[in-house]
């Protein structure tokens, strides 16, 4: 699958496996049949560099974000329209990862936080501070009960997604 005039960032798949969406620093996200590598309608991304793509579990939202002053933006990946545009993060937006069950999308950033959003309103559910420095991963465990963040203070550290707390680390 190729379209992309710039490097590819990063990639999710939608759970079923029927679409796949890269992320590039040509401002683009490209939405592709993996099986006809033919790419579908595909949203305009706002940011120069887009950094993080996720697919929510029941594949109606895809979530984008990159160095767009820490907009996070939320597409319907059927038609490639813009839904919403999260507000919060500072800086650069670096990874995003929607909760196992959907309610939640978590994403990150070189603003050294994690932020937690309601993926239905849109509004921010908690902001997670510790990490010092950038936070470059966020990844949901299946029972959605543990949110994991990296990044490059060189820890690891565990979240419980529904108080905000730290678990470990």
């Amino acid at each position: 699958m190729s379209g992309h005039t710039h490097g590819v960032n990063a990639l999710a798949f939608t759970p079923d496996g029927q679409l796949i969406a890269s992320a590039s620093d040509d401002q683009t996200v490209r939405l592709w049949n993996p099986s006809t590598a033919v790419e579908q309608a595909s949203p305009t991304a706002r940011a120069h560099w887009v950094r993080a793509v996720a697919f929510a579990p029941d594949r109606r939202l895809l979530a984008t974000a990159g160095d767009d002053g820490g907009a996070v933006t939320l597409w319907n990946p059927t038609t490639g329209t813009k839904q919403a545009l999260l507000r919060g993060h500072t800086d650069w937006v670096r990874a995003a990862a929607f909760a196992p069950d959907g309610r939640l999308l978590a994403t990150a950033g070189r603003d050294q936080t994690v932020r937690l959003w309601d993926s239905a309103t849109g509004t921010e559910h908690a902001v997670l501070t510790g990490h010092g420095g950038w936070v470059n991963a966020v990844a949901f465990a299946p029972n959605t009960q543990l949110l994991a963040t990296a990044g490059d203070d060189r820890t690891v550290r565990l979240w419980n997604p529904v108080t905000g707390r730290r678990v470990r680390c």
